[in-house]
């Protein structure tokens, strides 16, 4: 057996096995013991599929609008079937690309936690990996959008010392996203004050 360290690890391997978000109530109100949890002892995690929905969703609505608006506009000018149609043709094409660039993107996120640090690997074209250590974070907060909030999911946003070094774990459950948020504000020594 190799007790050698994983070097490929961002923390030279070593891991807390037992680390995980402790139960916690999913509402504020409620006492009901639930458990979500999330490894925090280095393994990967994925963004909540429901997050390519977003990504198609999100730009496809001002695109959808300026289809219609393009249709109307050539309605308007007695223009053939043929230019109506052209608008609604294009919005096609465009919902199957953006719904592959979700899927794209989606495979390329990736985030851990370590015991020492919050590891984020995304990008689809230009790949970025970085290493956010514990003792550099300040404040984490979650953020839920119109449209995250209607499919349930948050975003973290985690905050340093160094605005250059910020970090953004979208895509997070939103009964998971408060007791991840504390249990990284533990680590990072922070007090929770809200």
């Amino acid at each position: 057996m190799n007790d050698a360290p994983d070097l490929d690890s961002p923390v030279g391997g070593r891991t807390d096995p037992d680390a995980s978000v402790p139960d916690t109530p999913t509402s504020p109100g409620d006492t009901s013991a639930t458990t979500v949890a999330v490894a925090l002892d280095g393994s990967v995690q994925r963004l909540d599929p429901r997050i390519r929905r977003l990504w198609v969703v999100a730009p496809g609505i001002p695109l959808t609008l300026i289809a219609v608006a393009v249709a109307v506009v050539a309605l308007v000018r007695d223009a053939t079937g043929l230019v109506v149609a052209a608008p609604f043709v294009v919005l096609a094409v465009m919902l199957v690309l953006l719904a592959v660039w979700a899927v794209l993107r989606w495979r390329c996120w990736r985030w851990s936690v370590w015991p020492d640090a919050i590891e984020l690997s995304y990008g689809v074209i230009v790949r970025t990996e970085s290493l956010v250590p514990f003792h550099r974070i300040q404040q984490i907060d979650i953020r839920r959008g119109p449209l995250e909030r209607l499919v349930g999911l948050a975003s973290l946003e985690v905050h340093t010392a160094a605005a250059t070094s910020d970090a953004w774990i979208p895509a997070v459950d939103e009964d998971l996203a408060d007791p991840l948020r504390r249990a990284l504000l533990e680590r990072a020594g922070v007090d929770d004050a809200t």
